[in-house]
C-alpha cells in the first residue's frame, strides 16, 4: 500500500482553509495540488518536461469546455474481454456491490494480468497526447474501472448533480461497453463555461444540491454521452456538473480510466471496489511502470528493475 507522503496533511490543511476562506472548495484543492507539486521540485519539472513534446494547440477546446470526444486506440482488442466479464457477473450469485450500489465495478486485478492489454490501451501515445495537453504535465492514472449499472428508479449519491473534489482535474475516460440511450442512463454532464454559470450563481457546490429545481434552464444545455458501442469521451469531472446511472431502462455498462494530478488522494480501503487503484498494487506497478512516462503515472520508483 501506497503511504501517504509526509507533507500531505499539512498540505492538506493549509488548502482546506483557504477554501473555506475564500468560499470556493475548488479553489483550494488548487492550491494544495501547487503546494504538493512544489514540494516535489525534480519530480515535478520532469513531470512538465516530458510533457512538452506532445502540446500542441490543437486541444484548446478541450481546455476551454472540459470534454473531448474520442475512442480508446484499439478497444476493438478488448471489448471482447469486457463482454466476457459482464456475462459472467450477470451469471452468477453474487451480486455483492461496494459504496455504489448503482455503480458496480467488474473488473478484477487478476483481469489486468490475463489481458496486460487492457492498460497497455490506456498508455497509447495517440490517447495521452490530449491528456497531457489538459493538464499541461504527465498526470497520475488514479483507477480504471468497469462500471455496471443495473436497472433503478434511484436518485441518489453520483445519480445527483454533482462535482468531483480531491483534486482540481479529475479527467475521465468514458467508453460506452454496450449502446446507450437516454433510458439507460447515461453520464451527463455540463461543459465548463455553463458549470461556471451556475457556479457563480450559487456558490460552493454541494453534492445533494437541488440544482434541478433551481437551475432547470442552465441544466438543459446538458450532454448525455448516448450512442454505440465503443464511441469515448474525456470529461473533466471536477469542473464539468455532472450526472448519471438513472437507468430506468435495461443496463449500463461503462469502462472508466481516471487521471489526477496526484491520484493517491481517497483511502483505497474505503473504495475497494470502486475501481482498481493501480499505484497501490506494487505487483501491478513493476508489471506496467515499463518507460519514465509510465512510472510518472504510476509513481514507480525511478529505475526500471
Amino acid at each position: 500500500m501506497t503511504k501517504e507522503p509526509v507533507l500531505s496533511k499539512p498540505i492538506r490543511t493549509i488548502s482546506r482553509w483557504y477554501g473555506k476562506l475564500v468560499k470556493d472548495e475548488m479553489r483550494g484543492e488548487a492550491l494544495r495540488t501547487k503546494l504538493r507539486m512544489a514540494t516535489e521540485g525534480d519530480r515535478t519539472k520532469e513531470r512538465y518536461a516530458l510533457a512538452k513534446p506532445f502540446l500542441s494547440n490543437d486541444f484548446d477546446d478541450f481546455r476551454r469546455d472540459g470534454c473531448l470526444r474520442m475512442p480508446l486506440p484499439g478497444y476493438e482488442k478488448i471489448a471482447p474481454i469486457f463482454h466476457q466479464i459482464v456475462r459472467e457477473y450477470e451469471q452468477s450469485e453474487d451480486k455483492s456491490f461496494g459504496s455504489k450500489k448503482n455503480l458496480v465495478n467488474l473488473l478484477a486485478i487478476e483481469h489486468l494480468n490475463e489481458h496486460p492489454e487492457i492498460v497497455d490501451a490506456v498508455f497509447d501515445e495517440t490517447f495521452l497526447r490530449p491528456v497531457f495537453n489538459y493538464y499541461g504535465y504527465i498526470p497520475e492514472l488514479a483507477s480504471l474501472a468497469l462500471f455496471y449499472t443495473p436497472q433503478n428508479n434511484d436518485s441518489e449519491k453520483s445519480q445527483l448533480w454533482h462535482i468531483d473534489a480531491y483534486d482540481p482535474h479529475h479527467l475521465k475516460h468514458i467508453t460506452l461497453v454496450e449502446d446507450v440511450a437516454l433510458e439507460n442512463g447515461p453520464f451527463t454532464f455540463l461543459k465548463i463555461p455553463a458549470t461556471r454559470n451556475i457556479r457563480r450563481q450559487s456558490g460552493n457546490f454541494k453534492r445533494g444540491d437541488d440544482f434541478e429545481s433551481r437551475f432547470s434552464n442552465e441544466l438543459s444545455e446538458n450532454i448525455p454521452h448516448i450512442g454505440r458501442h465503443d464511441e469515448g469521451m474525456f470529461v473533466d469531472v471536477s469542473n464539468c456538473l455532472h450526472q448519471g446511472g438513472r437507468t430506468r431502462l435495461g443496463k449500463r455498462v461503462l469502462f472508466f480510466i481516471h487521471f489526477a494530478s496526484f491520484a493517491d488522494y481517497l483511502i483505497v480501503e474505503k473504495n475497494y471496489k470502486t475501481g482498481i487503484y493501480i499505484q497501490h498494487e506494487p505487483a501491478l506497478v513493476k508489471k506496467f511502470a515499463t518507460t519514465r512516462i509510465r512510472q510518472l503515472m504510476l509513481r514507480a520508483r525511478s529505475d526500471l528493475g
